[in-house]
């Protein structure tokens, strides 16, 4: 998993054994899977909406900035 706030970038290796990860608001999070018929799963505090997400790098990029 790869996350990004715009300025820093880390990577994390999700394992079975790893318990979780948080990823907070206003945070670029992409996941590779290694292996076929690989899971993730995602709580949430709201329900899902499409139009609350971001797709594209440069359009977050664009957001994060002007939230400052």
């Amino acid at each position: 998993m790869r996350c990004d706030d715009g300025n820093t970038q880390i990577e994390i290796l999700l394992t079975p054994s790893n318990e979780a990860v948080l990823v907070p608001f206003g945070i670029w999070a992409e996941q590779d899977y290694m292996k076929d018929n690989s899971v993730i799963i995602v709580f949430c505090d709201q329900s899902y909406d499409e139009s609350d997400y971001i797709r594209n790098y440069d359009e977050f990029l664009k957001w994060e900035k002007s939230q400052k």
